[in-house]
């Protein structure tokens, strides 16, 4: 009876190493092309006025021309020695403008969940106390900050209260959010 013959294989584990070796060296080579760069665009809270504390870095949106925006919990005129908060804008320059300070009752104060760009072109968000009820607010803004509107004034416990993140918008679109 013959014996089964066993193959030798390492020709392929030779191709591999080949292959793995050339994109590893396509992938050193390219990263000597595009080294990245960090840079920062601008310290919040360096001048008096300014966005400062940020509830939640991270959540900026990019309006259709082509800036940053977010909210900040602090910052933004002074009423009686406090600052309530921003509506913001920041330039890929690093140019940045407080485009609404939150001063009133009934518009919120302490925005922290960043804004959400609608269909229309208008900037939306939450702020998480305050408004007609003392439980926060829905409003939108547009990005030039002319147009400041309070949408929606939360009172609890029919409609919740302390919105934390900014509304999203469905297909449909409507609004939807969460409370606390």
């Amino acid at each position: 009876m013959k014996q089964p013959r066993i193959l030798e294989t390492r020709p392929k584990r030779k191709t591999a190493a080949l292959v793995l070796a050339a994109i590893l060296l396509f992938t050193a080579s390219a990263t000597n092309l595009h080294p990245q760069t960090y840079t920062d665009l601008y310290n919040l809270g360096s001048s008096l006025g300014d966005p400062a504390n940020p509830a939640w870095i991270g959540l900026f949106t990019q309006g259709r021309d082509g800036n940053l925006y977010s909210t900040s919990q602090g910052g933004g005129t002074l009423v009686k020695g406090v600052a309530y908060g921003t509506v913001f804008q920041l330039t890929p320059t690093g140019n940045m403008t407080v485009l609404y300070s939150f001063q009133n009752n009934k518009d919120g104060v302490f925005p922290n969940g960043g804004l959400t760009l609608g269909t229309d072109g208008y900037l939306y968000g939450t702020t998480f106390t305050l408004g007609l009820y003392g439980e926060g607010s829905v409003f939108k803004i547009a990005t030039d900050g002319t147009s400041y509107t309070t949408l929606y004034s939360f009172k609890a416990p029919t409609s919740g209260y302390n919105p934390v993140t900014a509304p999203i918008q469905g297909v449909d679109g409507n609004f939807y959010g969460t409370t606390q």
